[in-house]
């Protein structure tokens, strides 16, 4: 997943803080040159076992990543790649944005306005070309033909141009 952030004011972008939708599992942040990230992680209350006593709080699921120490200036945008999984039902995610510029302001990409929608993530059970995929094979099954080599060649080629379209 990337996290696409351009500057929209005058003045540079020097903060990003992404909050991490439920059912999202954040596996790594990859290093962006001149930035720096940081996790914040929920706490949970562990029961008793070897290493822990009742009662005592553990880290657990990264709830927010936060990257500082660089800027991002007018007209121009920066890719922060993050490693997730997400194991929930297909559906929209909404992960809310806080963008910080030099002057200290805070532009909430959260959907607390209309002017500043949250970024918005619909996650899909299969992609295109695996219901191309399937869609055809179940024609070929049904009709029980062999499928000749000029349109096996017409379907590769629909297959990688819709691949290159997405």
């Amino acid at each position: 997943f990337t996290v696409n952030v351009p500057t929209e004011k005058e003045i540079p972008t020097t903060e990003i803080r992404v909050v991490v939708p439920d059912g999202v599992e954040v596996h790594g942040v990859a290093p962006v040159a001149g930035w720096i990230h940081s996790e914040k992680k929920a706490e949970t209350e562990v029961g008793m076992g070897d290493d822990h006593k009742a009662g005592e709080l553990a880290h657990g699921k990264v709830t927010e990543i936060v990257w500082t120490g660089g800027k991002i200036a007018d007209g121009e945008f920066m890719q922060f790649p993050i490693s997730i999984s997400y194991a929930g039902d297909p559906k929209q995610l909404v992960w809310k944005a806080y963008q910080k510029y030099a002057d200290g302001s805070v532009v909430a990409w959260d959907d607390t306005s209309e002017k500043n929608p949250a970024p918005k993530v619909s996650i899909v059970a299969t992609s295109k070309v695996d219901q191309v995929v399937a869609d055809i094979a179940a024609v070929k099954k049904s009709s029980g033909a062999q499928t000749p080599w000029l349109s096996m060649g017409a379907f590769l080629l629909s297959v990688a141009a819709l691949a290159l379209s997405t």
